[in-house]
């Protein structure tokens, strides 16, 4: 995670389900840019459909695996997690800057319908977005990928209960069980000792490693698991603010102050980190091959953000979310046959039930749509 990490979520409901017009996937540049530029592309995606089609759907798969691959990164490596956020946030601060310049936006609006509360609103969703990053980050160094992704995704709750608190949005029938579903999976995933008590610990038989079909985490798993869910959480809010107050705020400029937040957030975590050395006297110990890891696994996030958001031009945002929640498969897989940590079965099946309900309520709008007009209003 790691983004999615910010937008990214990866798993949000289309702001169109708020009431409010979607947010662009991107900042359209002034229309004389955009027949010199862009004119040529857009006409031919136009004029051939199916590949259009077929490239979003590329875009937002290379998108999960990329950001997938990222979190494997940081695992691999072992890298700190301060020294990745702060890494990650330089360069993401330094894109969408450069962005929001090319596109003639500033970085602190001042039209007339920007009030004083959305400029408010604009640095707390800086914020949200920073601690969502950084508590991705350190959970990934804490759990295993599976897990870590599998919590991270479950962020549809979260935004389905904002949305209905803040924006008024019903929480019906569909929506109301794979809700429920997805806490499920997310309880079989982390195993609470009130819920799975140690007493109950027993072995599989037909394991010779004698993997705990129940084994109670570690103080350590719960700190990373309590740190995944919290970055799910301000996913559901962040979700939330940037559909409502900020819905005409550029996405660019929105990127910008969560990639800046996040580095005084990083500046913060160093009281709580005795490890990192960028902000230290000893970031001349940090060798040439783990600045390139650092610098790798933030290329990579920003180049996720860019693959998804391409994808979210191309086709519809449902399908989107759809093939991204498939980052829980891309993650055990890794973690499986890659880093030799095979799951539990209880670890497995919840992953596996939070999966079936992030598919579903992204796939809630077309699905109901099929079933009769009197059963639908109850869906």
């Amino acid at each position: 995670m790691t983004s999615n990490e910010v937008l990214i979520t990866d798993c949000e409901e289309p702001p169109e389900r708020h009431g409010y017009t979607p947010i662009p996937s991107s900042d359209p540049a002034p229309e004389d840019e955009q027949q010199t530029s862009l004119s040529r592309v857009s006409l031919w995606l136009e004029q051939h459909p199916t590949f259009k089609h077929a490239l979003g759907l590329s875009l937002a798969l290379v998108s999960g695996l990329i950001f997938t691959t990222s979190s494997f990164l940081i695992k691999f490596f072992n890298v700190d997690s301060v020294e990745a956020v702060t890494v990650r946030s330089v360069l993401q601060t330094l894109v969408m800057a450069s962005v929001v310049k090319l596109n003639g936006f500033k970085f602190w609006p001042n039209e007339p319908h920007v009030t004083n509360g959305v400029r408010a609103w604009l640095v707390v969703q800086g914020l949200l977005g920073g601690i969502m990053v950084m508590s991705g980050f350190v959970s990934l160094t804490l759990i295993p990928l599976g897990d870590a992704l599998t919590l991270f995704f479950s962020s549809p709750v979260f935004t389905s209960i904002f949305s209905h608190i803040v924006l008024g949005n019903r929480l019906k029938l569909w929506k109301s069980f794979f809700i429920t579903l997805l806490i499920c999976g997310v309880i079989f995933v982390v195993r609470p000792p009130m819920i799975f008590p140690p007493s109950q610990t027993f072995h599989s038989r037909r394991r010779r490693n004698a993997h705990e079909i129940t084994q109670p985490h570690d103080s350590t798993y719960y700190l990373g698991a309590g740190l995944a869910l919290m970055g799910s959480i301000l996913a559901g809010v962040y979700s939330v603010v940037i559909s409502g107050p900020l819905r005409d705020i550029k996405a660019s400029v929105s990127i910008f102050y969560v990639g800046l937040m996040t580095f005084f957030i990083a500046i913060f975590g160093t009281e709580l980190d005795d490890k990192q050395r960028i902000f230290s006297p000893h970031i001349g110990e940090i060798t040439l091959a783990e600045w390139g890891a650092l610098f790798l696994i933030a290329a990579l996030g920003v180049a996720a953000y860019f693959c998804v958001t391409s994808s979210l031009q191309l086709i519809e945002p449902t399908i989107v979310s759809v093939l991204r929640a498939l980052e829980i498969v891309f993650g055990f897989v890794i973690q499986t046959f890659i880093m030799g940590h095979q799951p539990s079965e209880l670890s497995a099946f919840g992953a596996a039930l939070v999966l079936i309900s992030v598919i579903m309520i992204s796939l809630e709008r077309p699905i109901v749509r099929l079933v009769p007009v009197s059963v639908r209003r109850w869906l």
